[in-house]
């Protein structure tokens, strides 16, 4: 185990909690209750998921100073337009069917902060669907929680049956790309490296 500082992964989604459980560092989760309806998008996802996870690290200094924080932001982003969790079960359905046998961007910005300091960055990857037949969708939402999902859909699991190409990390569509997350951690002295849990 790698003794380092408190760490906060400042989500609540269970995507994110998995994959920083592959180290073995110790954390704890505490979601950022920041309200990303203030921030607009101004048609450059890069900088709104950067902006989104700074956001979110300023949200939780209310709770914790010294700590380690990770906060992220992912967003599906198709023909200029932005693809967020859906509202319900008939949002969902349009997202599916609109993003159905198309190719999308999934960007996830990633900031750690400490004290004052704050470094971020984001990854970008490309995802492309099979057409989906408008019952396979409804089939499709039953499957899954399209509600706690950005654009309405996993890339894991059963949620995996809807894509069929990707490039780029695919843990990006999971929600915390490892690479990015690796070296932003670096700059507050931690080494996933040297935190794999086997």
């Amino acid at each position: 185990m790698v003794n380092v500082m408190c760490v906060v992964l400042g989500s609540q989604s269970p995507r994110r909690k998995e994959i920083f459980e592959y180290f073995d560092i110790p954390f704890t989760v505490c979601s950022s209750q920041f309200d990303e309806s203030t921030i607009s998008f101004n048609h450059d996802p890069k900088e709104y998921v950067e902006t989104l996870s700074i956001e979110k690290a300023k949200a939780l200094k209310k709770q914790f100073n010294n700590e380690v924080l990770i906060t992220a932001d992912t967003i599906v982003h198709f023909k200029k337009r932005l693809y967020p969790k859906p509202q319900d079960e008939q949002e969902a359905f349009t997202f599916l069917k609109e993003l159905s046998g198309n190719t999308h961007e999934v960007y996830t910005g990633v900031c750690i902060s400490q004290g004052e300091d704050y470094y971020t960055g984001a990854t970008l990857s490309t995802v492309q669907f099979h057409p989906i037949e408008d019952e396979k969708i409804k089939d499709y939402i039953q499957l899954i929680d399209p509600l706690d999902k950005a654009g309405a859909y996993a890339i894991q699991g059963r949620g995996s049956l809807i894509v069929s190409k990707i490039e780029g990390c695919y843990y990006n569509v999971m929600g915390l790309p490892i690479t990015l997350l690796s070296d932003l951690l670096k700059k507050v002295g931690i080494d996933l490296w040297k935190a794999y849990s086997k």
